[in-house]
């Protein structure tokens, strides 16, 4: 495939040249270690391979079922990309981010899935294009007050996915959005678990939409936990 070609990813589609043209797409971010990368087709040790096509560890598969055939796009946290067709493995680099709530969501959940999950002060300060300037100073004046306390935080296991046993995969819904807010759905889908949702609340900042909030089954959002 020449260089400068051109993928477009968005909801329900995958847009390029044959047979990367698919209409009707659906789309499932999973975790994705070495081993598992381009369906587990990597001469051992899987590490060393990845690492010889400039692919860095932390990357998220986000698997595409069209309706003739699936792809499987490896994703880094830098925007980053590659995908293995007809034997060949092919990088693309990110050139621009469409101004949507769902593609936020996407590239923080790529990020955070991308750093194994890691909810810490570094993560959040790398996260902070993404997050409104209220949501990034809770975080950080959390961090600070539970910094070496005993007492158990009200805040326990990650936030972006509520969960201690961390999910595998998720799926965004399509954004609905009033005026400048908006909530995507997230499903996360753990090992033997049933899947269950995650309501990210963005607000429109200039021409960015950014994390506000996030809302969780039992009603509570994270602004709550966080000023606990």
């Amino acid at each position: 495939m020449a260089a400068g070609t051109k993928l477009r990813f968005a909801p329900g589609v995958m847009k390029g040249p044959a047979p990367l043209n698919c209409p009707g797409a659906t789309h499932t971010f999973l975790r994705a270690p070495a081993d598992g990368l381009f369906e587990g087709n990597l001469p051992a040790p899987a590490e060393q391979s990845a690492k010889a096509f400039g692919m860095p560890s932390g990357l998220v598969t986000q698997r595409i079922g069209c309706s003739n055939a699936s792809f499987d796009v490896h994703r880094a946290a830098d925007g980053r990309a590659w995908i293995g067709l007809d034997n060949a493995v092919l990088s693309w680099s990110r050139v621009s981010i469409a101004s949507s709530p769902e593609a936020t969501v996407q590239t923080l959940l790529v990020q955070h899935f991308a750093a194994d999950l890691d909810f810490s002060p570094a993560t959040v300060a790398a996260q902070a294009a993404l997050l409104t300037e209220a949501l990034s100073k809770q975080m950080k004046s959390w961090f600070e007050r539970t910094k070496g306390s005993e007492e158990p935080p009200e805040l326990n296991g990650d936030p972006y996915t509520d969960s201690q046993e961390y999910p595998n995969s998720f799926q965004l819904g399509k954004a609905r959005i009033t005026g400048n807010r908006a909530e995507v759905t997230v499903m996360y889908q753990g090992e033997g678990r049933p899947a269950y949702p995650v309501h990210v609340e963005l607000v429109r900042v200039n021409d960015a939409w950014r994390v506000s909030d996030l809302r969780y089954r039992d009603g509570q959002k994270l602004s709550q936990l966080l000023n606990r």
